[in-house]
This record gives structure tokens, C-alpha cells and sequence, in this order.
């Protein structure tokens, strides 16, 4: 039986200037990821790939 899986890809810009505090920078890219996934859920989405997350310099990801 199949089963139908509906899926997210999300990518957004940068919303501080890189001359920003990270902690700041961070911090503003987790809020907007945070809306677009929930944004994302209320549309059914099931599976979801922030794609620019995985591309942040590694001093952000931590």
C-alpha cells in the first residue's frame, strides 16, 4: 500500500549583516528557520531539509 509523504525544502538569507555578533547572527537565523518549519508543518509538511543550515560556516553551527 503506498503512502504518501509530503516534504519541505527550506532555504533563506542572512537577515543580520556578517559584521554582527555570531550569538546574534544565530540567533536571528534560528527564529526565521523556527517560522518557516512551522509554516511548513501547518502545510502538511511530514520531512523537511533546511538546506542553508547545512551550508552555515561551521562557526554558526556550533
Amino acid at each position: 500500500m503506498a503512502r504518501i509523504v509530503r516534504g519541505a525544502l527550506i532555504q533563506a538569507t542572512t537577515c543580520e549583516p556578517t559584521t554582527s555578533p555570531v550569538a546574534k547572527i544565530k540567533q536571528a537565523m534560528i527564529d526565521k528557520h523556527v517560522a518557516m518549519i512551522e509554516s511548513a508543518a501547518q502545510s502538511g509538511a511530514e520531512v523537511l531539509y533546511p538546506k542553508l543550515l547545512s551550508a552555515l560556516p561551521a562557526r554558526l553551527r556550533s
